[in-house]
């Protein structure tokens, strides 16, 4: 039997997990920590050092589909490629994890030979700091599973979940960025599109809706601050960033705090409406969306 193959190769702090770990997902998607055996000498040879970031990478994503032409590169890898930026997706939503030298390959196996004919460096996720960095644990690995699996239920529905899907897209691309200023007001617009603010009174709205996926019971931390207040902050900076005013919060190691604490919100919201199926139903459309907060 022949399989198109699709991998994302990366960096993780993933010490907790034993070497030869292996998670399944669902029937032909896997994680795991042991690095596949492929012929590499021709990218070796191409790639040079940056196939090295490759090949010494400690985590896996890996997923198969059965092939009748597994020597041509068609739609099949293109589902491949669809279904791993998913899973990239839903790990981002699992939480702040240390990622990077992130690489996508796409190939086939025949007879147990793994051939790669296609590779390219993959999105990354840029930590703010230390502090904000948590390590992937298997009770982690499983809330990533749960994660993906909704992600793949809405993203069949191609007509459904525009809004909810755009934001998701917002939040992947604030957890690309690297400078706080690009980074932060993707994440307010993360949270926009779950909160869908009326015209003039999107500051106060966005305050009062998402407020409720502030951490609970926070005393210390990074969460130990008004949230209210805290969400104001994040909602003026954001502004400040978008139309080039110089921010009223000038320290960058607080710019940065508050860009994590939406970070956080944002993850906190989009598990929470994928992990209660009677919240989903009413994130379909922007009408349901509208009958949910008139409703709160």
């Amino acid at each position: 039997m022949s399989h198109k193959l699709g991998y994302i190769f990366f960096e993780c702090l993933g010490e907790d997990l034993a070497l030869d770990f292996s998670y399944d997902f669902e029937n032909n998607v896997r994680f795991m920590r042991k690095i596949p055996s492929i012929n590499e000498a021709p990218w070796h040879e191409w790639l040079g050092l940056q196939w090295q970031d490759v090949v010494t990478s400690n985590a896996v994503i890996e997923v198969k589909s059965e092939t009748q032409n597994p020597k041509i590169l068609d739609n099949e890898n293109k589902e491949l490629e669809f279904k791993c930026r998913k899973l990239w997706l839903s790990l981002m939503l699992t939480g702040p994890f240390y990622l990077d030298n992130a690489y996508f390959l796409t190939g086939s196996e025949i007879n147990n030979k793994i051939e790669i004919r296609r590779f390219f460096k993959f999105d990354r996720w840029f930590h703010p700091g230390d502090n904000f960095v948590e390590t992937i644990t298997d009770i982690e690995v499983n809330k990533w599973k749960n994660i993906f699996l909704q992600i793949e239920e809405i993203y069949k529905r191609k007509e459904d979940f525009t809004r909810f899907k755009r934001g998701l897209l917002c939040f992947l691309k604030g957890c690309n960025e690297s400078q706080v200023f690009f980074r932060l007001p993707y994440f307010v617009r993360s949270l926009e599109a779950l909160s869908i603010p009326d015209k003039g009174k999107t500051a106060r709205q966005f305050k009062s809706r998402v407020s409720q996926w502030w951490p609970a019971n926070s005393q210390k931390g990074h969460f130990s601050e008004d949230a209210m207040i805290t969400l104001s902050e994040i909602y003026d900076l954001r502004c400040d960033f978008e139309h080039m005013h110089p921010p009223k919060i000038d320290d960058v190691n607080k710019q940065l705090l508050r860009s994590y604490q939406c970070e956080k919100v944002a993850r906190n919201a989009y598990y929470d409406i994928l992990m209660n199926s009677n919240k989903l139903k009413m994130f379909i459309n922007d009408d349901t969306i509208k009958r949910f907060w008139v409703n709160q």
